[in-house]
C-alpha cells in the first residue's frame, strides 16, 4: 500500500506539485520547523494522509453495523492490524465509530498536538500573556 500524494493547489509545499508514490513518505517532510519553535503544517497533509488508493484517490472504508462488529472482531482487528484497512462500525445506520491502525491514530494525535503547540505559541504573542516562568515566579512555585 502506497502513500500517494497529489498537490493539486500548486502550492509550493508539496515538492511543487510532483508527485511522491511508491515510497515511504515521512511526516516531518511535510511540516516545516523553524528552530522547534515555529512550524507550519503542509495544507495538503490531510490530503495525503487520507489518499490511500491510488486508483480512486478516496479513501477506501468498509463499514460493518455494530453487531456485525461484534461477532467479528476479531478478524477486523486483524484487517485494520496486518492490513492496514480502515473500518467505519454503524449504530441504527449511521456511523458511530471507527477502527483504524494504530499508526493513523499516532499521526493523528501527533498533528493535534502540533495544532494545540500553534495555538499556543500564538496565545503567547497575544498583549498580557506571560511566559511559564513568569506565570510560576507569579504563583510562588
Amino acid at each position: 500500500m502506497a502513500l500517494e500524494l497529489w498537490c493539486y493547489r500548486e502550492c509550493g509545499w508539496c515538492f511543487q506539485g510532483s508527485k511522491i508514490a511508491a515510497k515511504p513518505i515521512n511526516i516531518i517532510d511535510f511540516i516545516k520547523f523553524d528552530m522547534f519553535k515555529h512550524f507550519s503544517l503542509n495544507p495538503c497533509l490531510i490530503y495525503a494522509i487520507l489518499c490511500i488508493d491510488k486508483k480512486e484517490q478516496t479513501p477506501k472504508m468498509k463499514t460493518v453495523s455494530m453487531t456485525q462488529a461484534r461477532h467479528e472482531f476479531a478478524d477486523l482487528a486483524d484487517q485494520v492490524r496486518i492490513n492496514g484497512e480502515r473500518i467505519c462500525i454503524s449504530k441504527n445506520n449511521k456511523p458511530a465509530l471507527a477502527l483504524v491502525p494504530l499508526e493513523d491514530m499516532q499521526l493523528l494525535e501527533m498533528l493535534e498536538d502540533m495544532i494545540d503547540l500553534k495555538e499556543a505559541l500564538q496565545a503567547l504573542k497575544e498583549p498580557g500573556s506571560i511566559g511559564l516562568e513568569a506565570f510560576k515566579e507569579k504563583l510562588g512555585i
